[in-house]
C-alpha cells in the first residue's frame, strides 16, 4: 500500500511543482503529510485480493463540481499553503489501487492512464529521490521508482508537457 501510496503522491507533487508557489521545504512537508494522510485513509480499505474492492474510498478527485479533498486539503494545510495554490488540474481523477495507480485528466471523454505498476519487483530504485529524474525524462522507458514500474513516455507526457494546458 506505501508504495502505491508514494506514486500517487508524487505524481501530484509533481503537478504542484508546475505552480511554483511553495518552496522546497513547503513541498517535503506536503509530500510527507499527504503520504502519512492517505495512509491512514487507506488502511481499512485496501484489499490486495480484490483491487476493485474499495476503489471508491481511494479515488482522489478534483474538479469544479465535487467539494475539496479532505486529505489533499489537510497536507496543504499542514505545509502551510492554501489549497487553491495547488493549482491542480480543473479536473484529475486519481485512483490508488492494490498494485497500480491511474489518473484521468477531464470526465467521461477524459485522457486515463496508468501511472505506476507493480508488476516487477526486481529492477526498482528507491522513490522520492530527485537524482532519478534523468532517467524519467529518456522517452520511451520504462522507469523503476519504488516497486513502480512507469512507463516514461506517458509519465513525460503527463508531467512534464501537458500540465499547463490543464490549468
Amino acid at each position: 500500500m506505501l508504495n502505491e501510496i508514494r506514486a500517487a503522491v508524487l505524481f501530484l507533487v509533481k503537478l504542484i511543482e508546475k505552480s511554483e508557489k511553495f518552496s522546497p521545504d513547503q513541498l517535503e512537508c506536503f509530500k510527507l503529510h499527504l503520504v502519512e494522510l492517505l495512509t491512514e485513509r487507506f488502511k481499512n480499505h485496501w484489499f490486495p485480493d480484490k483491487p476493485f474492492k474499495g476503489q471508491g474510498y481511494r479515488c482522489i478527485r478534483v474538479n469544479g463540481h465535487n467539494r475539496r479533498d479532505a486529505t489533499l486539503e489537510s497536507a496543504a494545510s499542514a505545509a502551510g499553503v492554501k489549497y487553491e495554490d495547488l493549482a491542480l488540474p480543473v479536473e484529475l481523477t486519481l485512483w490508488v489501487d492494490p498494485n497500480e495507480v491511474c489518473c484521468r485528466f477531464g470526465e467521461s471523454k477524459g485522457s486515463y492512464c496508468t501511472l505506476a505498476s507493480f508488476e516487477d519487483k526486481e529492477n526498482t530504485v528507491p522513490i522520492f529521490q530527485n537524482e532519478h529524474k534523468e532517467n524519467i525524462e529518456k522517452e520511451n522507458k520504462e522507469v523503476h521508482v519504488g516497486p513502480i514500474k512507469i512507463q516514461a513516455s506517458v509519465f513525460i507526457v503527463i508531467i512534464f508537457n501537458s500540465i499547463n494546458v490543464l490549468h
